[in-house]
């Protein structure tokens, strides 16, 4: 072997290629790892070794190969039984059954599916070459240092970890991903981590670069700058008074239509971020919210931007106003502006654990069904239960769903028979028939990543979503790049079968094979449709990774995938892919709660910019 190529492949990681163990973002400690996780790292970590030594390649050039992630899946089923066979595609119980094709990664892993067209709407990166920033905001650029686990990927300056360079190579290069839209972080307009001029410096480039739409952007926004404090929301509402810098924003979201109306596709924001750590965050129905909301459809109107909020709602960071991250808020809005449209980003997902910035699992998330889904014997049985101890107020999954029902705004409630705007079960419609909210999504970014190595959870959390927000409102996204690359995401939810009772429960006899508008039609059956002809591009798999969300931000699938498939940036990922591999199994970041603080109390940027930051208290829980 050559000395150049022996260096390379010392270089790639030693991980498997699809993460089995809990791991960090910035927003929560990750969970123990159970038993069955620390097995199946272990199990596939050996039959991985023993099949490299077969092939007689290095066992981190074989972890590489779809082969490799053939083996976690096979061993994923295995531990946990018949009851929960997750994973169906690209998958084999024998290691020796491995195909050579399967060794191959560019072709096996990179290409898309039949049918498939991936669309990441939360992505992110920061502006690395803009200094200011970095002096201004010592604390925070510790923070995404410290924190993000994409800041371990080897770059001497740890920021330089994030930024465009490899916000391209992880999303464009390192996965199947074929459109993004670049969102936004929290921050007031001078010392905004990534300006929205360099936001879309790198859309130009990218779409320059392929000669397609391959990258559109948000723009942050924050209505409630400029406000009084504790509780400045119910204090500014009660005397009617706007937050000082509100119509400050509502002009820099008409300049940015004027400037980038070929980039600007939604509006971003953070109801928890206030002008004062940990309060001051606002609702999408107080006044300023409402004004917000109303200048976004005028904007629409007179600029043809898609009418689309994307807020995020769940995960609550340090210094976030812990109460504004839950969901209350977004079934009022929902039915007052039936024009709009509300990305819920996370939805509304707590971790289920402790968050770093917040309580103890505030609401439920994902550890079963929706409580009107559970008999009292325990059995599952459709319209059972209770909901009465759900709180809206609350951070989680069924605490969101439950800001639906009880503004008659769930997909329930526009079943055939259905009532919109009654609320909880006196408005639901048939029980076994799917439907769609009218302007609600609900996005898996951070949520996927977390519950992908957990088949029950991840059933379950995707069952309640299709059933009670709608197959067509579940959107694909990913909280990229701040974790490296999605395409260990990517091939899990490829692959991922749900479980035969969470199937039954929601009436989804195919799970995400489904079809999108008629579940109990196979896509992969060509006698399922008039044409004799299976039809993958509509199954509901498909729609959550990447058409559902194409819809809304007026992306053209189909069109963008015929141009993809000869442009110069898939010809700049093969040559890449050919040259030199790509290290897309490969997580970053801490994987205990131990492993956060010891990152946290170590990192030279945080022990630099400790003090400065205390006075403002953004890093004092630390």
């Amino acid at each position: 072997m050559t000395s150049w190529r022996r260096q390379f492949e010392e270089a790639l990681p030693d991980a498997l290629p699809i993460n089995v163990l809990p791991y960090a973002n910035e927003e929560f400690l990750p969970a123990p790892p159970t038993r069955a996780q620390l097995e199946i790292q272990r199990l596939a970590m050996i039959e991985c070794d023993q099949e490299a030594r077969r092939r007689g390649m290095s066992r981190r050039r074989f972890l590489q190969s779809s082969a490799a992630a053939a083996i976690t899946l096979g061993v994923v089923n295995r531990v946990y039984g018949r009851e929960y066979y997750a994973f169906g595609r690209h998958n084999t119980a024998n290691p020796k059954a491995c195909t050579d094709d399967m060794l191959h990664y560019p072709e096996a892993q990179l290409n898309n599916l039949e049918g498939e067209f991936i669309m990441d709407v939360q992505t992110h990166h920061v502006d690395v070459e803009d200094d200011e920033w970095r002096s201004k905001n010592p604390g925070q650029a510790a923070f995404f240092a410290a924190i993000w686990q994409q800041s371990s990927c080897g770059e001497e300056d740890r920021l330089d970890c994030l930024g465009r360079y490899h916000y391209v190579k992880q999303l464009f290069l390192d996965s199947s991903t074929n459109v993004t839209a670049l969102s936004a972080v929290p921050y007031k307009p001078d010392g905004q981590p990534l300006p929205i001029d360099r936001a879309a410096e790198t859309c130009q480039w990218v779409n320059e670069t392929a000669n397609s739409t391959r990258s559109v952007m948000h723009r942050f926004v924050m209505p409630n700058r400029g406000s009084m404090g504790t509780k400045s929301d119910r204090v500014l509402g009660d005397y009617n008074v706007d937050p000082l810098y509100l119509q400050e924003e509502l002009y820099l979201m008409e300049e940015t239509c004027q400037r980038y109306p070929e980039h600007i596709r939604a509006w971003k924001v953070y109801c928890p971020w206030g002008d004062y750590p940990n309060t001051s965050g606002w609702w999408l129905d107080d006044p300023a919210g409402r004004k917000f909301i109303e200048h976004a459809l005028y904007l629409s109107r007179k600029y043809g931007i898609p009418p689309l909020i994307a807020a995020h709602k769940g995960f609550a960071l340090p210094a976030f106003d812990q109460e504004k991250a839950a969901t209350r808020d977004v079934g009022v809005v929902a039915r007052t502006y039936p024009e709009m449209n509300f990305m819920i980003y996370h939805s509304g997902y707590d971790g289920d654990g402790i968050g770093l910035g917040g309580p103890v699992n505030q609401g439920t998330s994902s550890q079963g069904p929706y409580p009107l889904d559970v008999a009292p014997d325990g059995s599952y049985r459709l319209g059972a239960g209770s909901d009465a101890n759900v709180r809206s107020i609350d951070r989680g999954v069924d605490n969101f769903i439950k800001a639906l029902r009880e503004n008659g705004w769930s997909a329930r409630h526009f079943a055939p028979n259905g009532i919109p705007g009654v609320r909880g079960q006196a408005g639901d419609g048939a029980p076994g028939v799917h439907a769609n909210v009218p302007n609600v999504y609900a996005e898996l970014g951070s949520v996927w990543g977390n519950v992908q190595n957990d088949p029950r959870r991840a059933s379950f959390l995707l069952g309640k979503l299709i059933y009670y927000v709608g197959p067509r409102r579940v959107v694909w996204g990913t909280d990229s790049l701040w974790g490296g690359s999605p395409q260990n995401q990517i091939i899990t939810f490829r692959a991922f079968q749900m479980a035969r009772e969470i199937r039954d429960l929601y009436n989804l006899p195919h799970g995400l094979d489904g079809d999108i508008d008629d579940p109990t039609k196979d896509t992969k059956d060509p006698f399922a449709y008039p044409d004799a002809k299976a039809h993958p591009e509509r199954s509901i798999r498909n729609g959550i990774l990447g058409r559902n969300a194409a819809a809304v931000y007026r992306v053209d699938a189909d069109a963008t995938l015929g141009r993809i498939e000869c442009d110069d940036l898939t010809a700049l990922r093969d040559n890449y892919q050919a040259e030199a591999g790509a290290n897309w199994n490969e997580v970053h970041g801490p994987r205990t709660s131990a492993g956060v603080w010891e990152e946290v109390r170590r990192d030279p940027w945080v022990n630099g910019a400790r003090v400065r930051q205390n006075e403002s208290g953004f890093l004092k829980r630390f």
